[in-house]
Order: structure tokens, then sequence, then C-alpha cells
């Protein structure tokens, strides 16, 4: 049996190599010659799976890595009998966390309060739920839009959610319907939102229309903070707009190796069970279970005691600024997809625990509900950065 895979997918080996003979191929360049023979084809969003990729070819089950289905045409593989599973929810947690590191940073820079602020989401999938549940649990009111789920009325954002001090959208990507999300946001939609406020967007970048989002940042002096992890035209992108966002990365929220790997044995696990396959996945070690202690000095403030932890998990800081860096490369979408491809290997919080001195309760709650785990030391840290330290008592 032949399995075709995205470079881009971790431990297909130690998941589908019981299965065949595994080619990993970078994902933008998979062809109908390479798929022609092949049973298994494993991708990512990149690698647009349709008639054009697989007429005639031997393909008897499609597998995506991710959430969005906007680059499957899932229609053609039924009707060509071909299985297909993605793997929703699996990077979930990745993206709120990305989210939250994107807030935090904003906060710092703004000098915002996080529980004094209210959070718009748009589109309650998988993303949009763990986002709200971990907005609440954080004391942030969450207004939630979703028409397709019932949330919300048809055709127009409700105003509610249009005045949250933060929108982050978690849509998929369609043209089609009562609702569609291409261009979502637009110059009506930009034109309603204050200066004070922060729009996050993390789905699908053609859910901006970046045109327009362009000419609205250059024409005003006192504008929205946007963050940006998706645009329009990947992997070439609106070098313009790079520069005039808070914050710019190079389609990695979804990135932590932890949802990447769950999205793997989740299209085994599916594999597996519709061809009626022994399913054995690796061991927790290859896997990489290891939790990593660290502490923080306990005279920052309860915003810079999250930034700091936050920082040592996740520094989106470093991603903004490789993604600055593309504008002084002449080859911008190959460097985009480069650092895709090479990203380094990002855990999520829960691979941390936070070993707190007494007097960082509410520091080590807040950092609980974010996913961090917590344990108390008994002496306060005089160190004045964060530090390693093993000598904790677990929560």
């Amino acid at each position: 049996m032949r399995i075709v895979a995205d470079e881009n997918i971790p431990m297909v080996n130690e998941y589908f190599g019981q299965y065949g003979e595994i080619t990993r191929l970078a994902g933008r360049s998979i062809s109908p010659e390479d798929v022609m023979s092949a049973d298994i084809l494993l991708v990512r969003s990149v690698t647009e799976v349709n008639e054009r990729l697989l007429r005639g070819a031997s393909v008897k089950f499609v597998g995506s890595a991710t959430i969005g289905e906007d680059h499957i045409d899932t229609s053609y593989l039924k009707g060509q009998g071909v299985a297909y599973s993605n793997a929703p929810g699996a990077n979930a947690t990745s993206v709120v966390e990305y989210v939250f590191a994107a807030i935090i940073e904003w906060c710092c820079l703004k000098g915002r309060v996080l529980d004094s602020l209210s959070i718009g989401i748009i589109g309650v999938g998988s993303i949009g739920k763990e986002l709200a549940r971990v907005s609440k649990a954080l004391g942030l009111d969450v207004f939630c839009y979703d028409p397709p789920q019932n949330i919300g009325a048809s055709g127009q954002v409700p105003s509610a959610v249009m005045r949250a001090d933060i929108i982050s959208i978690h849509t998929p990507l369609t043209t089609e319907g009562s609702d569609p999300t291409y261009h979502l946001v637009d110059d009506e939609f930009l034109n309603a939102l204050s200066s004070k406020q922060l729009l996050i967007n993390s789905s699908r970048g053609a859910v901006v229309n970046n045109d327009q989002l362009t000419h609205f940042l250059s024409e005003r002096s006192e504008t929205v903070d946007v963050v940006l992890d998706v645009w329009e035209g990947e992997p070439s992108v609106n070098l313009t707009l790079v520069d005039q966002v808070l914050l710019a990365t190079p389609h990695i929220a979804g990135y932590s190796f932890d949802g990447k790997v769950q999205a793997t044995a989740m299209l085994a696990q599916s594999y597996a069970q519709l061809f009626a396959k022994p399913y054995i996945g690796p061991s927790s070690s290859n896997v990489g279970n290891d939790r990593e202690a660290f502490g923080i000095p306990a005279h920052l403030s309860l915003l810079h005691g999250l930034s700091q932890a936050v920082r040592y998990a996740f520094d989106i800081r470093i991603d903004d600024r490789k993604m600055r860096r593309l504008k002084s490369l002449s080859c911008s979408g190959s460097s985009f997809d480069s650092y895709r491809k090479n990203y380094p290997k990002r855990r999520e919080f829960s691979c941390f625990q936070f070993n707190y001195s007494p007097d960082q309760e509410q520091l080590a709650q807040q950092l609980k509900v974010m996913g961090f785990h917590i344990a108390q030391v008994c002496a306060e840290p005089d160190s004045n950065s964060i530090f390693n330290s093993p000598s904790a008592t677990n929560i």
C-alpha cells in the first residue's frame, strides 16, 4: 500500500507506517502524478483535493489534518467512493492559546485589564466554543455569533459582538448560502469599529478583504488594532498590510506540535475504523509528554505575570518578527512556506507547570484556566527573571 503525505504532518511514520510505504511531499506541490498510484492521501490546508488532483488515481482514503474543509471537494470524493476524514478540534487548544497570546500582548501595549474586557466570537465551532469557555473563566464578557449553529440571526453581526473590545474570527471559508464568510470583514464591517478595539483573524485569509483592510488602515491615523495569522493569496501576502497590523504571523496559530500530532492520530484512527484495520498508536514517550516547570518573580503585576508565563511557553513576538522579515526577502511566498515547514516545536500550555509562591494564587488560577499546570512552592522566588524549579507540590 502506498501513502502520500504532506511533509508538514508530524509523526506520519509512527501512525501510518503500519499500513504501507510513505512518501512525504511539499503540500503545495502534490500533483496528480504523485497520487496516481497512491492508496492513502494525507494533506493539510494548502493542498487542493479535487477532481483535477484525483482523476484516475487509485486513492481510497483522503485524510486532512485540519479542521477546515474549503480545500477539499467532498462532493467529488463522495461521488467517487473515496473515504474522507478530517480532524475537527485537533488544533482548537493551539488556536485559543494563540488568541490569548495576542490579547495579552495587546493588553500590555495598551494598558488594558484582561478581566475587564469583552470578546465577540464569530464562528462557534470547536475553536470558538473553547475560546468562549476560557474567556468566560478568565472573567471576560463573551458574545457569540454563528447563524449556521442558530447563534444569532442570519445576515448581520449583532451589535454586541461588533462593540466588543476584542473580535476574534473562527469561521470556515464559505462562498455560498445565506451567510457566506468570504470577505465577511469588508469596508462596512471595518467602518463600524473603533480605535479602542482589537480584531483577530486566525481562521481563513479571505474571510477578511485584505485590500479593503489595507486601505482602511492607511486612511486613518487612529484605527482598530489588527492581528492577522492568515492572509489572502497565501503564500504570497500583502506586505504593506504586514506593516500595518499590530501582530503578523505566517498561518501558525494552530501549529502546536501537540495539536498536529493529535490530528495525525485522529486520521489514523479514522482510517483504521473505516477499513477495519488494526490501530496501534505510538508510545507516549515518542510523542513527548515531559512537563517543563518554571517560576515568575512575585513582584510582577498580574498582567505582566501572565505575559511572562505565556511568552515562556509561546512568544508570539518571535513569529511576528519572522513574518516582518519577509519584506526584505525577494521570494516572500517561498519564505512563508519555508518558515511553516521548519517551524520550531511549539508545545501547548499543558506541557508547562507554573511553580508559584503563596501570594501568586490569583496568577496561578488564571494560568490554570489557560491550560497551564500549577504547583505551589514554599518560598517566594527572589530572582528577577523566569526560572526553572523542580521543587513544588502539584495542584
